[in-house]
């Protein structure tokens, strides 16, 4: 029993007395409204966060523990069913114990771990329909309000100008952009859409499009453009190959020349070319000085190797390396910044331990994205697959995950809990 935009489950439905009074005899609970309220608020809170701060930060906390409490059973089974993604805030705690700063660790961790509980208790609330509409609808508004803004950053490094609006970083926009790209991409491969929904889902991927390309982003394009390949190859072999076996070898096949191709291209790329190819297109041989952050971040790996130094316990203003890394990244000292890269990141706050713990929620969940490949997957499936590729390569440029209230940790839990859902029950998208 489906409305013309939002699918209602059996369960949050209840039949009335005579069709005439409620549009196809039914009317939608009331319980299920306050859950779609407090969703909507959480959710906003988070794509707000980097706008309005505080406020924001109480709209996620107050409407999504709201809705912790008032569906407390539900949410304790969906922690308990996805508790993997737990894991980081739980070391994090434990990080705590030798922290030069256990106050800052403590609160860190407490935020982390609210942000993670929350947003699983969110993406499970509610049939995956409709999150993924109020996805877009949020998501789209967001950026379109950054297309029309008068905020802009320049890169020091190249000089480029780039509108950011609210989201304050190119890289937020490209992020944000990629993310919407993929909701609309979800929403379009999911059955029996209505027109609504298919327009709906076609406005996102072009507002998602406008706002990558204007952000400017290198990496982000050329990382989202591969994803998106490998999902459709990986689409297009589970129907032209009726093989599984068969599949299997193809797909182990084009992995292993892909990492070929990767080596061989750092070892037989002359570093040379490399600075005069980036320089020619405008873009900061670097990586925006990110070469330089992570020679220091694996000096200090080195240095606090199995712990690291506690979460939230480098980036501040009475840390030397910390302010070299300010200076040299052309930031105000004590400002938000971090090393671009999760492993390094959580290498020097968490130790190898924390590095250890993300690679392998990150593991598992490419495994279970290639190996539900293997059977017959549908377009929605290729696209789940195709985000958690790109979720993957782009915490190698990023700190994903690792952010309190963050749009980043709401999008891995959502792909986590899609991709775990689809290759423990085969589901093709029908929620």
């Amino acid at each position: 029993m489906t409305d013309s935009l939002f699918g209602y489950r059996q369960d949050d439905v209840k039949l009335v007395g005579s069709p005439r009074k409620t549009r196809g005899g039914y009317q939608i609970r009331k319980s299920h409204l306050i859950d779609l309220m407090l969703c909507t608020m959480a959710i906003a809170g988070v794509f707000l966060h980097l706008f309005i701060g505080g406020v924001a930060v109480l709209l996620f906390l107050g409407f999504g523990a709201a809705l912790f409490v008032f569906r407390i059973q539900p949410s304790i089974l969906a922690c308990r069913e996805n508790w993997p993604l737990l894991l980081l805030p739980a070391w994090g705690a434990v990080t705590i114990l030798w922290a030069q700063y256990p106050v800052a660790a403590l609160r860190f961790d407490v935020q982390l771990l609210l942000t993670y509980t929350i947003s699983i208790s969110v993406i499970c609330a509610l049939p995956l329909r409709q999150t993924l509409i109020i996805l877009a609808v949020i998501n789209s508004a967001v950026l379109a309000t950054v297309l029309i803004s008068a905020t802009t950053v320049t890169i020091f490094q190249t000089g480029e100008i780039v509108r950011v609006g609210v989201l304050g970083s190119k890289n937020n926009v490209s992020f944000f952009g990629t993310s919407a790209l993929t909701i609309g991409a979800l929403i379009l491969s999911l059955p029996g859409r209505s027109v609504k929904l298919n327009f709906l889902a076609i406005v996102t991927i072009l507002i998602a499009m406008a706002a990558i390309l204007q952000a400017k982003s290198f990496g982000t394009l050329v990382a989202a453009t591969g994803c998106a390949g490998i999902g459709f190859f990986l689409w297009s072999m589970s129907r032209i190959v009726r093989n599984s076996g068969v599949r299997a070898l193809i797909y182990c096949s084009g992995l292993v020349c892909l990492v070929v191709f990767v080596v061989a291209l750092f070892l037989f790329f002359p570093y040379a070319e490399y600075v005069t190819l980036m320089k020619t297109i405008g873009k900061d041989p670097t990586i925006t000085g990110r070469t330089f952050i992570w020679s220091i971040g694996l000096q200090l790996i080195e240095e606090n190797f199995w712990g690291g130094v506690g979460v939230n316990s480098f980036w501040k203003t009475g840390n030397p390396d910390a302010v070299l890394l300010w200076t040299n990244g052309k930031r105000e000292i004590g400002a938000y910044y971090g090393f671009h890269n999760t492993y390094i990141h959580l290498g020097v706050e968490a130790g190898i331990v924390g590095t250890l713990i993300f690679l392998g929620l990150m593991i598992h969940l490419l495994r279970k994205s290639i190996f539900t490949a293997q059977r017959e997957v549908s377009a929605y499936n290729a696209v789940a697959a195709s985000y958690a590729i790109f979720f993957f390569v782009k915490s190698w440029i990023e700190t994903m995950g690792y952010s309190p209230f963050s749009g980043n940790v709401l999008f891995f839990c959502l792909i986590w809990i899609v991709v775990n859902q689809t290759h423990r029950t085969g589901w093709q998208g029908g929620m």
